[in-house]
């Protein structure tokens, strides 16, 4: 928040150091009762799918959502892209790695291994509101190339995209603008 506070503020990390310094180091922290509102709208959905890839990041214990959002909106839409984005079961990583990006307010990333077949899942959010991101993921430290599947929220839809190859540790993508984009990168041996 820029407002009245001055300058922004790292909250979940400004939690865990209370709490470690004032309190118990180590005790899991929460954020209860959160809502950004615009259920109806992408921009609801991409302020959700942020959220939930910047809690995860931060690892956060637990987050309630204050009224969850009517099925089928773009904003439950975005919060089944992290648990159940197939309808199976199918969900984002549960172990975070990182990803950076250059200009998170524009564009940004979250990552994490899915130990079940250890695919690694990348969840990209465009927030710009006409512009099309052009995205090229350079995978450090994962498999020089395989198979990407891709699941994408954008004018309020969720479509499965068509199935890509990835080599030498890169894949490019384009994404439309106010859309979240989720990346399951497979390797051959999977």
């Amino acid at each position: 928040d820029t407002s009245w506070m001055g300058g922004n503020i790292a909250l979940l990390p400004h939690l865990r150091e209370w709490v470690d310094r004032f309190y118990f180091p180590g005790t899991p922290i929460a954020v209860t009762e959160y809502s950004w509102g615009g259920e109806k709208s992408m921009n609801g959905a991409t302020a959700q799918a942020d959220i939930l890839g910047i809690f995860g990041r931060e690892n956060l214990y637990l987050a309630t959502r204050w009224i969850a959002p009517a099925e089928g909106t773009p904003t439950f839409l975005a919060m089944k892209m992290y648990r159940n984005y197939d309808g199976h079961g199918a969900a984002f990583g549960d172990t975070s790695v990182t990803a950076t990006v250059p200009d998170a307010d524009t564009v940004s990333a979250f990552a994490a291994l899915r130990t079940a077949d250890n695919a690694l899942t990348v969840m990209v959010i465009n927030k710009q509101l006409k512009e099309p991101a052009l995205v090229e993921l350079n995978l450090s430290h994962f498999q020089n190339e395989g198979v990407t599947d891709a699941m994408q929220l954008a004018d309020g839809k969720l479509v499965k995209l068509p199935t890509t190859q990835f080599h030498h540790a890169t894949l490019q993508s384009v994404l439309p603008p106010q859309s979240v984009t989720l990346l399951i990168l497979h390797t051959h041996a999977n």
